[in-house]
């Protein structure tokens, strides 16, 4: 089961990105060796999915990143918003890469890329400096899922195959 940590102060927002993932049930996994060299796939209990967190203050979000990584139960990925209530989403992306410097992190804002990036892009410890811009597709957040979480081939077809499924367009909020 891959963790995921949404820190949004947007109820909606949160929920909704909670939803996508945990809906997709993609299979985010390395393929065992016996896969690799050609032995027979084991039973439905490889599926590993999403478990998704939310939190919606930055305080908030850094307490769950330390909490998780006390008890054992790593969070691989994160969604942060720019504007939080408490605290620029940008330092609490900072302050969790520096708690896990192998922590994938996404921004996600309404306002647009060079705005929040002065230069595109945003760097710290354990930050990637992945944006995606409100009002966002399903798939977008599937895709940087997939690919931060590090897909294989059977990722993106099971990708392909939730977008059908989802039959999601533009998603828009207020």
């Amino acid at each position: 089961m891959v963790r995921v940590l949404v820190i949004d102060d947007d109820e909606i927002v949160g929920r909704l990105i909670k939803e996508i993932l945990e809906e997709s049930n993609m299979e985010l996994r390395s393929p065992s060796l016996d896969e690799l060299f050609g032995a027979p796939k084991k039973s439905a209990g490889n599926r590993s999915g999403f478990k998704v967190i939310r939190e919606t203050s930055g305080r908030d979000g850094i307490r769950t990143l330390m909490n998780s990584i006390l008890s054992d139960e790593k969070i691989a990925l994160a969604f942060v918003d720019i504007t939080l209530s408490d605290m620029n989403g940008l330092e609490v992306g900072y302050q969790l890469g520096k708690i896990d410097d192998r922590l994938k992190i996404v921004y996600i804002s309404g306002w647009e890329l060079p705005d929040v990036f002065p230069g595109g892009t945003a760097r710290g410890p354990g930050d990637s400096g992945h944006f995606i811009q409100k009002p966002f597709k399903a798939d977008d957040i599937l895709q940087y899922a997939a690919t931060l979480y590090g897909e294989n081939g059977k990722t993106q077809n099971k990708l392909a195959e939730m977008r059908s499924f989802l039959n999601l367009n533009l998603i828009k909020y207020n």
